[in-house]
């Protein structure tokens, strides 16, 4: 009788256990560091090298959003992905905390971490002063190496990735998704312009990165019900920042636009609501103040050396008559 109740114990230890990994997301926010990292746990701090190297949180590994990017603020391609995650050390097996003093750049590698493939990350909301508070033994991070010292192996969420041409044939198809804009009123409406172009996506819905966060912070998780919507912002830091704002804190289902409005708003083919351009009397203005401006200098040079001129034409005859004399 005592062997069958302590089998029977057994098994539902290890089925809650299973259940709880199961039913356990595999991204979202926590709002402290657990005291015993789970085994096989990574911390990543994405804070600025200097102070990452100063003193981090026991084990750090330093990454910066930053490595995520090629020249012109290019992201790197999914291949060069794979290796910049290697010489961080990570094989996409291990339960990630993502730690920052920017909430953008914080979500943005926890993001890109999440669309990588990594099992699993969790967002640590609290400043990294509380953190450092909380920890007695803070040490150097960890810097990335040269070369892989882990192969990346975990499959992309790619079925999570929304790429320019494919959004733009889901926009010409009766499928019209949900599309959530993440920027300010501002630009959503064309009033504040960061590109070629201001407005937003056909059909898209204002729902900015700035509420949610505030809404967040006091712990109201409820928000309208969307269904897989396609999410974006400015450009791809913003958008994937905003992504995981959405599917992190508050479960959404969501996708990305990983170029963002920016990328969009380029290709002049594509067609935009609330369309708007940057104000051409300004720049011209700005324009023509600064031809005036040089036009002024050049005619100021021009009198200087008809003067010097001058003084050089004076200074001989007096020399000459000097000589006569």
């Amino acid at each position: 009788m005592r062997k069958a109740v302590f089998v029977l114990c057994l098994l539902f230890t290890v089925f809650s256990s299973v259940d709880k990994a199961i039913t356990a997301p595999a991204f979202s926010y926590a709002s402290k560091i657990e005291a015993d990292l789970p085994r096989g746990a990574v911390i990543v701090d994405v804070r600025p090298q200097e102070l990452c190297f100063k003193g981090s949180l026991s084990g750090a590994r330093c990454l910066l959003a930053a490595d995520f990017f090629g020249p012109h603020g290019r992201l790197v391609n999914f291949p060069d992905l794979s290796w910049l995650l290697g010489t961080a050390g990570l094989s996409g097996s291990e339960h990630v905390y993502v730690v920052g003093t920017s909430p953008l750049k914080r979500d943005f590698v926890a993001g890109m971490l999440y669309l990588s493939g990594q099992q699993k990350v969790t967002i640590l909301r609290g400043s990294f002063a509380e953190l450092e508070a909380k920890s007695a033994d803070l040490t150097a991070g960890q810097k990335r190496a040269n070369i892989r010292s882990a192969v990346h192996r975990t499959p992309f969420r790619a079925d999570q990735i929304i790429l320019r041409d494919e959004l733009a044939a889901l926009l010409n198809s009766n499928k019209l998704p949900d599309l959530l804009d993440g920027r300010s009123e501002k630009e959503y409406w064309g009033e504040n312009i960061r590109t070629f172009r201001g407005g937003h996506l056909p059909g898209a819905q204002l729902l900015p990165a700035a509420e949610l966060r505030a809404l967040l912070i006091k712990g109201t998780l409820h928000i309208p019900d969307f269904s897989a919507p396609i999410v974006y912002a400015h450009n791809t830091l913003e958008s994937v920042a905003y992504f995981s704002l959405l599917r992190a804190g508050f479960g959404i289902e969501a996708r990305v636009f990983l170029a963002g409005w920016a990328d969009w708003a380029m290709d002049p083919s594509l067609s935009v609501d609330s369309l708007s351009y940057a104000d051409t009397q300004a720049l011209n203005k700005s324009s023509n103040q600064e031809m005036q401006t040089q036009t002024d200098n050049y005619w100021l040079i021009s009198i200087a050396v008809i003067l010097a001129g001058l003084v050089l034409m004076a200074w001989g005859i007096l020399s000459i008559k000097g000589k006569r004399t």
